[in-house]
């Protein structure tokens, strides 16, 4: 199904229901119209997040949000652990939840977690080395070394 307008975008965060809920989070919408949700409803921010359907573009200006728990959720989303751009920016985050979090995610590219192995943060480290760990415990069949899961 696809989410058609700003009213029931809210509608479906605000319901009570589980299976509007889930639709907020698995639903489609149009590029504007996401990007209209992201600036008129801030609140609403950590909801898109989680939303599996939404464009890059969306997850390039959410990545930059001022909400911690946004980025978090970002940083454990598969699609920005592939997107080397998009992960780079979790990768220099300030707080190392984000960081620790974005070292954690199956898809991120060996290049940044080898750079998170040097973080300035003693738990940052520890988590993309357990990750590198395991990765080449558990050989993928990913034709670019990353672990499928």
């Amino acid at each position: 199904m696809m989410i058609e307008s700003r009213g029931e975008y809210e509608t479906l965060i605000e319901s009570d229901l589980v299976i509007d809920q889930n639709r907020a989070v698995r639903d489609s919408a149009l590029l504007d119209l996401w990007l209209e949700i992201v600036s008129d409803l801030p609140q609403y921010r950590h909801f898109v997040a989680r939303n599996k359907t939404i464009p890059r573009e969306v997850l390039r200006v959410l990545v930059e949000d001022d909400d911690r728990e946004v980025r978090l959720t970002l940083a454990m989303r598969r699609a920005v652990g592939e997107d080397d751009e998009l992960a780079g920016v979790l990768a220099s985050d300030l707080d190392p939840a984000i960081r620790a979090a974005l070292a954690k995610n199956p898809k991120l590219s060996p290049h940044l977690l080898v750079l998170l192995t040097q973080d300035d943060d003693e738990w940052v480290r520890d988590c993309a080395s357990q990750t590198l760990a395991q990765r080449q415990t558990h050989p993928c069949s990913d034709s670019d070394g990353i672990a499928s899961t």
